[in-house]
C-alpha cells in the first residue's frame, strides 16, 4: 500500500517515488474534529453526516 502511494504521488507530482515520504497516523476519530464535530466511531458515519447543517450535507454530498 505505502509502495503504490509513493509511485502514485511521484508520478502526480512528477518527482521519483523515494522523494515521497507516507507518514500513516491511527487516530481515532474521536479524537479528531472536522467540520465542528469530533469524528465519528467507524460505522458511525451515517448518523455522523446526518447531525451536520443542511448546508454543510449538500456541500460535502458530493465528495461523500
Amino acid at each position: 500500500m505505502l509502495r503504490r502511494l509513493t509511485t502514485e504521488v511521484g508520478g502526480i507530482l512528477g518527482v521519483a517515488p523515494e522523494s515521497v515520504w507516507v507518514y500513516l497516523s491511527d487516530i481515532p476519530g474521536p479524537s479528531v474534529a472536522e467540520y465542528g464535530r469530533s469524528l465519528p466511531e467507524p460505522g458511525q458515519e451515517d448518523a455522523w453526516f446526518a447531525s451536520l447543517p443542511a448546508e454543510l450535507q449538500e456541500r460535502l454530498a458530493p465528495i461523500r
